[in-house]
């Protein structure tokens, strides 16, 4: 049951993440919401706190949580996890160049005029990506009884500061970071699909 519900629930990230690239960048009025939200976004950058939040975001977290992951993994083969590992580490490089390719090499960003600034495409982020990744592989490779409140509400408030950072410090469109996140949380959930156990029922496919 769990495995099939990961698998849809891969499949509805994967649609939400086209659907935030069709509605956010390719139709003007969605361009229209995202800069508003934009504009919003940047109410934030004051103080201390404000000038903090991009190199947070774009500095900070990524190595700080690329620390972290290498200590869960390196904890992980000792335990004899080694499968769980290397899903992971596919998890964290294979999202993060899937989300760089598809910015660079295949998506495009129409022009609706100079008030929406950017004439060229950011969506999705890969910083953001990066960071969600480690997180996600942080909290798959912790063994089920050491999934924590305390962790989990960590690794969201890690993911809350990369994308409001990326947004705040004018490297993302809400969009972009929206798009980033759903692209993560299909691969991941795909990763724990495929590392579920076989069961009659369960969903996976042959």
């Amino acid at each position: 049951m769990r495995a099939r519900r990961d698998l849809w629930g891969a499949v509805l990230c994967a649609i939400g993440a086209v659907g935030s690239y069709a509605g956010g960048v390719l139709t003007e009025p969605g361009q229209w919401v995202d800069v508003h939200l934009f504009g919003w976004a940047q109410r934030l950058h004051v103080g201390l706190v404000g000038d903090a939040l991009p190199s947070l975001a774009r500095r900070v977290l990524p190595a700080v949580m690329a620390i972290v992951a290498l200590g869960c993994g390196f904890r992980s083969l000792v335990q004899g996890r080694a499968r769980l590992v290397i899903q992971c580490l596919a998890l964290v490089v294979g999202s993060t160049s899937l989300c760089w390719l598809l910015r660079e090499h295949v998506l495009g960003r129409p022009y609706y005029g100079d008030q929406y600034s950017y004439l060229h495409n950011t969506f999705p982020s890969t910083h953001v990506a990066l960071v969600v990744s480690l997180c996600a592989a942080v909290w798959l490779l912790a063994r089920p009884t050491s999934r924590s409140l305390s962790l989990s509400l960590a690794l969201v408030l890690v993911v809350v500061l990369a994308l409001l950072g990326n947004v705040v410090g004018h490297a993302h469109r809400p969009s972009d970071v929206l798009g980033s996140l759903l692209v993560v949380a299909a691969c991941a959930l795909l990763v724990r699909w495929r590392d579920s156990p076989p069961s009659s029922g369960s969903g996976r496919l042959p």
